[in-house]
């Protein structure tokens, strides 16, 4: 196979065609490449297919494509020579991280109206990396392959300053002002209440309140300890039981567009439910809450003045004391009292369990640190100041180098939060204190945020045809791609919530950085992520991408935010 490039920048975006000749009579040397020219028509937005026998191009998003969002394309096929739409061509569509097998985290749809023209929905590009499009092409006669290169998606697309250290790339300089400043936090269509204060402190008393738990002893804050960055200094998370996992931090997670370690809910707000009801965690039913905020009479003024009035609760034969559904036990006596309610009162405690979740993710939305030393110096970067600069030590500045250079860390930690929130399997051996089945990850997330009544495109949601309701339409169906793989989490606050990954796996950053160096483990399900590659850090560039990420800890929270309120109004 013979290979010649057409290079034509559009502003950050790069098409890159790749058009070769068919492999069959086809010579090795260089004297048999054609001289690069683009096709006739000189469009950068159209390539020749593999054999020329087709004109494939693409219209889309202007430059830059859309990076972190769902976005779609129209592909037209078409005869080389006369650039007639081939209406009866199949094609088969695939989008990947170029020279590796890396897909995209959503499943691509492609229409056509039989013309000729594709439309191709669902693309999301969740990696800072050179993307490739394949087109594969069958008329009835021939096949023939088509091939475009995006580059440069989900940089800084400012001027760059000049840089006076002198020791960073345009490229590295680019993922650097794409960490910082943070913005704030996005907004969250699907919770009514996200921004209001009367429903964040609502939800920091609900948060701090132990007696939405079996035995009165777990609240929210007993896994997402406020002086261990919100997480969990345990191995794995204990409540009425011990979990599979870690807690993950609420510091900053509102930044997320998936929670847990799986992605099994879309929104915080119903990040916030799921524990409610584990038998391993606070152990109660939902019926069981809305009692309680129905009996507390100051608590029950507090949910009302934030949101609709309770219904009358205190017929029993109505509203079983405990009722929830266990849909893989039919036969539980819990499982028995919901499904001898009406569904009408069941709407009813499912709105007041959803709006539990939301006003505890309206103050969950308040803990946000981002204001860092590492954020002072790219503010000095940005300014030319060399004094401001020296905010981080040698080691730290190195450690920043290798972060976005050569130890290729901005693939998944990359923007002002430092993850690009989707799911990455690690090739994680198990510990000791884990459980002994594999954990499936993300395949098991994937089952449960499409079931869920409580997700972004459910009754309870307050935008249900939003974005985030999109999105969930263009999951992928769960399989070995998606087996053992874990959310990426941010990085900023790092070193204050040790131990790392979903089973506490290591307990120190230093052992964390040498896992990713060398990956001497193997997955146990699943296979290892291909953007994963060894790297070989000596221990001092171990130590110095360390002293790096030990830069990203924010300033503390005011003390009003990190306790629990006198009362649940304000």
């Amino acid at each position: 196979m013979i290979y010649s490039i057409v290079r034509i920048r559009l502003v950050s975006l790069v098409i890159v065609a790749t058009i070769a000749a068919l492999a069959t009579g086809c010579g090795d040397d260089e004297d048999d490449q054609n001289n690069g020219d683009p096709p006739p028509d000189d469009d950068p937005r159209t390539v020749l297919s593999d054999g020329e026998h087709f004109a494939v191009s693409w219209d889309g998003p202007d430059s830059p494509l859309p990076f972190q969002e769902l976005f779609e394309l129209s592909v037209d096929i078409m005869e080389a020579e006369s650039r007639d739409l081939v209406g009866n061509a199949d094609a088969e569509f695939r989008l990947r991280v170029a020279d590796t097998t890396e897909g995209m985290p959503t499943q691509l749809t492609v229409d056509t109206a039989g013309d000729g023209t594709f439309t191709l929905q669902g693309l999301f590009f969740h990696v800072p990396r050179t993307w490739e499009l394949r087109v594969d092409i069958d008329d009835g006669e021939l096949t023939d392959r088509a091939s475009f290169e995006f580059e440069a998606v989900g940089l800084y697309e400012g001027e760059l300053p000049d840089d006076p250290t002198g020791r960073f790339s345009e490229r590295d300089l680019r993922h650097i002002f794409q960490m910082s400043p943070a913005p704030p936090p996005p907004p969250d269509p699907t919770n009514a209440v996200a921004d209001d204060d009367d429903a964040a402190h609502l939800g920091q008393f609900l948060f701090f309140d132990e007696r939405f738990s079996e035995d009165g002893t777990v609240a929210c804050a007993s896994c997402h300890v406020p002086d261990h960055g919100f997480s969990d200094p345990e191995t794995l998370s204990q409540g009425m039981g011990e979990t599979g996992r870690r807690s993950m931090p609420a510091l900053n997670a509102t930044y997320h567009r998936w929670y847990f370690w799986d992605g099994r809910t879309d929104s915080q707000w119903s990040q916030a439910l799921g524990p409610l009801e584990s038998e391993v965690e606070h152990g109660i039913t939902r019926t069981r809450l809305a009692h309680l905020i129905y009996e507390d009479d100051e608590l029950k003024d507090a949910f009302e003045s934030v949101f609709s009035a309770l219904p009358e609760l205190s017929d029993s034969s109505r509203f079983p004391d405990d009722a929830r559904p266990v849909v893989d036990d039919p036969e539980h006596e819990h499982h028995q009292a919901w499904m001898s309610m009406s569904s009408d009162d069941q709407h009813a405690i499912n709105e007041i369990f959803a709006n539990f979740g939301k006003a505890v993710a309206a103050y969950q939305r308040r803990l946000i640190r981002n204001e860092a030393p590492f954020d002072d110096f790219v503010a000095a970067l940005r300014d030319g100041d060399e004094e401001g600069l020296e905010v981080l030590s040698e080691q730290a500045i190195e450690g920043l180098e290798l972060f976005v250079g050569d130890a290729e860390c901005v693939d998944c930690h990359g923007g002002h939060q430092f993850s690009n929130f989707e799911f990455h399997n690690l090739g994680l051996e198990p510990r000791s204190w884990m459980p002994d089945d594999p954990d499936a990850g993300r395949s098991e997330g994937l089952h449960t945020v499409i079931d869920s009544d409580f997700s972004a495109h459910g009754p309870h949601s307050d935008a249900p045809d939003g974005e985030m309701a999109q999105l969930l339409s263009f999951l992928p169906e769960p399989d070995f791609h998606t087996d053992g793989r874990f959310k990426t989490p941010g990085l900023r606050n790092i070193a204050e919530r040790a131990p790392y990954m979903h089973g506490g796996h290591v307990g120190n950053l230093n052992e964390v950085v040498e896992f990713y160096s060398d990956l001497q483990e193997d997955p146990v399900i699943g296979i290892r992520d291909p953007l994963l590659q060894q790297v070989n850090l000596s221990n001092s560039e171990v130590e110095a991408v360390v002293a790096f990420m030990e830069s990203l800890t924010g300033a503390p929270l005011p003390d009003e935010l990190i306790e629990a309120p006198d009362s649940p109004a304000p």
